[in-house]
């Protein structure tokens, strides 16, 4: 493990690779609830996703208090299926040259998955929290009253799934309680003096704090956009202020790399597909006369690619494309998506189709060009690409305007690998993208 295991923007790297890969032991491994166990204040995480490979629900919890790290969801068939497995196993004991040792390993393997799923049914019943109360509040909640910080985040590079965590600030509830508690014995003390005095503690006292909880009582997004009251005192208030003001910094600075990290590949650096919209309509708006297009391209025969050179390499590949499509995104003033494996999108403005086109027939031959060798690739013999275009003339551009240019895009990205490959077609439907904006 290296140096960022203490940050939250590490756990969210590493929670979203394992949930995609549904690796259940990487979420499970004791250095990772060591890892847990070492952030600051952290009293409680529940990470449920979907894995983007298998489609399988997954989901892990972790409770420092009692040092507990345990699988969430089960299928409703994996007790039965694991008793009709084991049945098997031991048919094959009766079987003449049957593997014993391997056997009775397999055995005793499927005896600790049955403990492991026990203890999920108990630890579910004891130790599973219920986060509802905090959710309707919000991706993120400070509840003083009960000392408590959620917040809420979505998996990294647009995988379904979230973690909830609950962070202990119950040193900020207790200093607000002794705040108070010194507040109402000056209150009592001017009572006693005068009522001029009472009135005068009343207004420099009981007010800001008014203020400063209802202040306190608000969303992060708003306490982001508001002056903390009392801020500028001198006094106890003024310190406690102060230091909530710190508080709410850090929750937006880290809500601010945590919407960073999952609008990003992590491998390329590239934007990924929930970044594609807003790019879209940042493109319409600095090229309000020209056409916007996509540019849907995909990695020539890279399966066989992976099977021949081995993922470390196939992966080095994906990066060094990505750079030449990012470096071309750059000079057209377009920019450069991976949407997953060895596909990627490209959006540009230009005045027409045929410029398009030219641009992606000058985008395949410069990938050629770097002659990264594929020997069960295109006849080149080297790493080439397909590209399908898509244009789009849409004055208003949303969620369904993206959408549309994917699959369009996808469409003509077909075509041109049905065709063999190291190719580019544009949408037969886009004839209406060749006439002016």
């Amino acid at each position: 493990m290296h140096t960022k295991e203490s940050s939250i923007v590490y756990l969210t790297s590493y929670i979203s690779d394992a949930v995609m890969g549904s690796n259940y032991a990487r979420l499970l491994l004791p250095s990772f609830k060591s890892d847990l166990s070492q952030q600051n204040g952290l009293k409680y995480i529940l990470v449920s996703g979907k894995s983007s490979f298998t489609h399988q629900p997954i989901s892990v919890a972790y409770l420092k208090s009692e040092d507990l790290l345990w699988r969430v969801d089960y299928p409703d068939d994996f007790l039965e299926n694991l008793n009709r497995r084991q049945a098997k196993l031991e048919q094959k004991k009766a079987e003449p040259g049957a593997d014993m040792v391997k056997i009775n390993y397999l055995i005793e393997r499927f005896e600790d998955a049955r403990l492991q799923y026990q203890d999920s049914l108990f630890f579910n019943q004891q130790y599973l929290q219920n986060l509802e109360h905090f959710r309707q509040k919000g991706e993120n909640h400070v509840d003083l009253d009960r000392g408590l910080l959620y917040i809420r985040f979505l998996l990294k590079n647009g995988y379904a799934g979230q973690a909830e965590l609950l962070f202990d600030i119950s040193d900020i509830a207790k200093l607000k309680i002794l705040f108070i508690e010194d507040s109402v014995r000056e209150f009592l003390v001017t009572v006693v003096l005068s009522i001029p005095v009472l009135m005068f503690l009343s207004f420099s006292i009981s007010v800001p704090l008014k203020e400063l909880a209802k202040h306190m009582r608000s969303s992060v997004e708003e306490l982001d956009q508001q002056a903390t009251p009392g801020i500028r005192r001198k006094d106890e208030i003024g310190d406690l202020a102060r230091q909530f003001t710190k508080l709410v910094d850090s929750v937006v600075l880290k809500n601010k790399e945590l919407d960073d990290l999952s609008r990003r590949d992590p491998l390329t650096g590239l934007l990924n597909r929930r970044s594609l919209t807003k790019q879209l309509q940042t493109l319409n708006e600095d090229f309000p006369d020209k056409i916007l297009f996509g540019f849907y391209i995909d990695i020539d025969h890279f399966k066989a690619y992976n099977d021949t050179y081995g993922h470390i390499y196939g992966d080095n590949t994906l990066v060094l494309v990505a750079g030449e499509i990012d470096s071309f995104a750059r000079e057209h003033s377009g920019f450069a998506f991976r949407l997953g494996g060895e596909e990627f999108m490209l959006l540009l403005a230009s005045k027409d189709q045929d410029i398009a086109f030219n641009q992606a027939q000058g985008l395949c031959q410069r990938i050629e060009n770097m002659a990264i060798e594929h020997a069960k690739g295109t006849s080149a013999k080297c790493v080439t690409v397909s590209i399908g275009i898509a244009g789009c003339c849409d004055q208003i551009i949303n969620e369904d305007t993206t959408q549309g240019i994917i699959v369009r895009a996808d469409e003509a990205l077909y075509s041109a690998k049905e065709l063999g490959r190291n190719l580019v077609q544009i949408y037969s439907g886009d004839n209406h993208c060749q006439l002016s904006r």
